[in-house]
């Protein structure tokens, strides 16, 4: 879903789009990139303002309420691995996923 009055700079980038839902009155920042991911959702409310270069990955969801002001260069991940002394190679450790939600009014 994409709202009304969305601002998108230069080079933006959005994975998995059917994972991701826009509000009214957005702006997001350039060389900003829009992890969407099929085991989550990227939703982004009203009034939300996300500066350049900003990484959002959506794989445990991200709920970004209204009225919100995220500054450049600002990283969300929603996974990270499972590290244990048995683990040789980090990419071949298990993944976590939690969610993140991000409250009205918060900059």
């Amino acid at each position: 879903m994409l709202g009304s009055n969305v601002i998108f700079e230069k080079d933006i980038c959005i994975w998995h789009p059917e994972t991701v839902s826009i509000g009214n009155n957005v702006y997001i920042g350039h060389r900003t990139m829009l992890k969407g991911h099929p085991k989550g959702k990227l939703s982004i409310a009203n009034n939300v303002w996300i500066g350049q270069n900003v990484f959002i990955h959506s794989a445990g969801s991200v709920d970004i309420q209204s009225d919100v002001g995220i500054g450049p260069s600002v990283q969300i991940l929603t996974s990270s691995h499972q590290i244990t002394p048995r683990t040789e190679l980090l990419l071949n450790s298990p993944l976590e996923f939690e969610a993140v939600c991000i409250e009205t009014g918060a900059d």
